[in-house]
């Protein structure tokens, strides 16, 4: 292995004054190293000794591919360093072993000599750059890899595979995956080989690569949906789940949430990605609002769903909503039921009338309008001084002039029959007496 310039400036050095003593008269401190340079640069070669000998001449001579005929592009940098030789503009031609000597003339003696390989390269140029496939499941396919190896850029190859942790590892060569020279090959495509295959070739001057995705008929990147409408509305304390549904080839899936376009990775206690891929937040704080979707990512590719809108709001106070009368009564008639309970039976009767005068529909919550006595019935007599010459307008009389007091017996009767719907609605009832005193005298 070839030492660096700095590992034999600290050989030379101690060379020189530990073996002084014992004899040596100098040494070479630093010559030509293997080295490796890209097409175009300035290179700098050293060639410098030390001689021990306070009168000693130094000469320095050079050889290139064993020969002592330079050529006219190494030439001398024109530095303190005399010794050195120096190419400008490199080019991959002047690759070659280059041979520094270096002599204690006064002495005739040889301080040492050292020989390096220098090599110009160019970056790599890709001659054939694998192409994208899609074939039959079950059939056949081949990438193909290389390098311009004519400008100068030799390569090793090999072949990488992106899974689904997308981090490209090595190709593992199978009975289903062979590699001929730099070309690879599969013998029998099924949806785990799908992906992302990459040529990569290295030399000295750096590393560079080439994709090509092999999919299948049928195959590709996945489509996500979020089961769910635009606006989801939830109070605070209640919990939400989102469904995300994912659909393609190859069936391998990594399902990623976000909220707010930020990736959800480190998930509160109360936001939980269940084993279904499902988002569930349960307690839900106003924290929680805001937009949320989901994507999904094979070896083929990434989809994303739309986004969902989380709306948190402040729970309703029941008590202050208008629900409508549980019982059915209007303001009016509640105030008149009330003064029945307080004043007792000798109210009754003006409660009664008062009802049926006020009672109207009274509209619910739900929107059904009912009545919870039956009005007033006409009763089947004309009123008092009514004649009818008509037969059969009440049948089993005859037609003539009714009496006052056949009126009152019949309005007395019409008037119990209703006293006693409305005594059942306000759970009381009253004595018979106190009807009668409305009907007027005889």
């Amino acid at each position: 292995m070839a030492m660096s310039i700095q590992q034999q400036l600290v050989a030379s050095i101690v060379a020189l004054f530990v073996l002084s003593p014992f004899g040596c008269d100098g040494a070479l401190l630093l010559g030509p190293v293997d080295k490796t340079y890209m097409i175009g640069a300035d290179i700098n070669i050293p060639c410098r000794a030390q001689s021990t000998s306070t009168t000693g001449i130094l000469a320095y001579t050079w050889w290139y591919n064993n020969t002592i005929n330079l050529p006219s592009w190494l030439t001398p940098c024109g530095t303190a360093f005399v010794g050195d030789k120096c190419i400008r503009g490199a080019q991959i031609p002047y690759t070659g072993y280059f041979r520094c000597t270096a002599d204690d003339v006064s002495q005739t003696l040889l301080l040492g000599n050292q020989t390096g390989l220098i090599q110009i390269i160019r970056a790599i140029v890709f001659k054939d750059r694998p192409q994208p496939r899609t074939v039959q499941v079950g059939s056949p396919a081949t990438f193909q890899c290389s390098v311009d190896t004519a400008l100068g850029s030799a390569a090793t190859i090999e072949w990488l595979y992106r899974p689904l942790s997308n981090i490209p590892t090595r190709v593992a060569l199978t009975t289903e995956i062979t590699q001929t020279g730099n070309d690879l090959h599969f013998t029998n495509v099924q949806d785990t080989l799908l992906g992302t295959y990459y040529c990569v070739a290295r030399n000295a001057a750096g590393t560079v690569n080439a994709s090509a995705t092999l999919s299948a008929f049928g195959a590709g990147s996945p489509t996500v949906n979020l089961l769910s409408t635009p606006v989801v509305e939830k109070t605070i304390g209640n919990s939400v789940t989102f469904q995300c549904s994912v659909t393609g080839r190859p069936a391998i899936f990594i399902v990623t949430w976000y909220k707010d376009d930020t990736v959800i990775q480190h998930s509160p206690p109360h936001l939980q990605i269940e084993a279904d891929n499902s988002l569930k937040i349960v307690t839900l704080t106003k924290g929680d609002a805001g937009m949320y979707k989901c994507s999904a990512r094979n070896t083929l590719g990434t989809g994303s769903s739309s986004s969902v809108r989380l709306q948190v709001d402040e729970p309703t106070d029941p008590g202050n909503g208008d629900s409508g009368s549980s019982s059915g009564l209007s303001d009016s008639e509640r105030t008149i039921v009330i003064a029945v309970c307080a004043g007792g039976g000798g109210v009754l009767l003006l409660a009664i009338v008062a009802i049926l005068l006020l009672r109207k529909p009274i509209q619910h919550g739900s929107g059904v309008v009912r009545r919870s006595v039956r009005p007033l019935e006409t009763p089947d007599v004309p009123p008092v001084g009514f004649t009818s010459n008509t037969t059969g307008m009440y049948p089993g009389r005859p037609s003539s002039r009714i009496s006052k007091k056949e009126h009152r017996s019949s309005l007395e009767h019409r008037m119990s029959r209703n006293y006693s719907d409305t005594a059942l609605m306000i759970g009381k009832g009253a004595p018979e007496s106190d009807i009668t005193g409305l009907t007027g005298g005889s």
